[in-house]
């Protein structure tokens, strides 16, 4: 899955930037994994649940 593999990529900076002190890969990081949060869960919720939400 892709959207899987770039919430582990963005984990990973998340976590560079937390060794290296890094604010900009923290907020890259952050960002990148949220966003494919937010896609993830929105493609394993049921169209049937999706719809109720609108």
């Amino acid at each position: 899955m892709t959207w899987a593999m770039a919430w582990v990529e963005a984990a990973i900076w998340f976590v560079h930037g937390l060794a290296t002190g890094d604010l900009a890969l923290l907020v890259g990081g952050a960002g990148g994994a949220l966003a494919a949060t937010i896609i993830l869960v929105r493609l394993f919720i049921p169209r049937s649940v999706g719809r109720a939400w609108r």
